[in-house]
């Protein structure tokens, strides 16, 4: 799963027109696809960004498909698990904090909407991360959230130097992300209703 998410990331930097980047695999940690050369424009970051989990809900739908043909095979509980990780980990990727994807496209986003005031945005959006993490007791959410918070409380320039997105790339980046989150929402929850 990781694998082909980071492929996807290596897939938009040669559908942008940059040579292939690299992938640096992290102990512990996952994955990182990093490109060779810096973006020129914030539209050329989203797509990157959404690329990684967009290219790779094809998985967890080979497992799906399987799972609703077979649901006796011989590999159903390998496709459940393929499903299973493969959505939670692309469903976690996609949550709005930096520095995973989700994040990185929606500081895109709020810098087109917001401009300088975009920090307020991420900062509001990191403190809802922490409260939901604090309400689930989920350690992940409260890391990832106070990052979020403490990655924003100075003031920075976001994307210096990039082409901001226009009106139109904010609604095709908003419909993309929602598109994507949307279809790992319904997978997760199918295969979740599988577990015995």
């Amino acid at each position: 799963a990781l694998l082909i998410h980071e492929f996807g990331h290596l897939l938009a930097y040669r559908l942008i027109g940059q040579p292939w980047g690299r992938m640096v695999f992290l102990p512990f940690l996952g994955a990182v696809a990093l490109p060779r050369l810096g973006f020129t424009s914030q539209s050329q970051s989203v797509f990157a960004a959404i690329m990684g989990p967009g290219f790779s809900v094809f998985v967890p739908i080979l497992a799906a498909l399987y799972l609703y043909w077979w649901p006796d095979g011989a590999a159903r509980d390998v496709a459940l698990s393929i499903g299973l990780v493969g959505s939670a980990l692309n469903l976690f990727n996609l949550l709005p904090v930096e520095p995973l994807d989700g994040g990185v496209i929606l500081r895109s986003v709020l810098a087109r909407l917001l401009g300088r005031f975009a920090r307020f945005g991420l900062i509001a959006v990191g403190l809802s991360i922490v409260l939901a993490g604090w309400y689930a007791e989920q350690v992940l959410l409260l890391i990832f959230g106070g990052l979020a918070l403490l990655s924003n409380i100075r003031a920075r320039a976001i994307d210096v130097g990039l082409q901001p997105l226009t009106r139109l790339q904010v609604v095709i980046s908003t419909f993309g992300f929602v598109s994507v989150v949307a279809a790992y929402s319904v997978l997760l929850r199918f295969f979740v209703s599988l577990i015995p």
